[in-house]
């Protein structure tokens, strides 16, 4: 016969095992910082029209002025505050903002 504690049981396990596996990802992304300068560079896997805003993100601001974290893509902006986005529109909205400066 199935028990109520054995219920509670389950959930925690499944909690716990799910729980590591987030703490395991979070700490990766974390020390990939520690990367910069090597060959080895680990990428987050975003889905495609957001892959497409990154992409134009890096193009507008610069490489250096464009990552990801957890899905997000963050902006340094020229005055050095960071902007998240998740869209096409934020982006666009951002870029009206801060137009791209011409290196002559």
């Amino acid at each position: 016969m199935f028990r109520e504690t054995d219920y509670i049981r389950f959930d925690t396990s499944v909690f716990d095992i799910i729980k590591r596996r987030v703490r395991t990802r979070m700490g990766i992304w974390n020390n990939k910082t520690k990367l910069k300068g090597t060959k080895i560079s680990i990428k987050e896997f975003l889905t495609k029209p957001r892959q497409g805003v990154f992409i134009a993100a890096r193009k507008h601001f610069g490489i250096n002025k464009c990552w990801t974290s957890g899905g997000i893509i963050i902006v340094l902006l020229s005055d050095g505050t960071r902007k998240k986005i998740t869209s096409m529109s934020e982006l666009q909205h951002l870029t009206a903002q801060h137009p791209q400066v011409q290196h002559i």
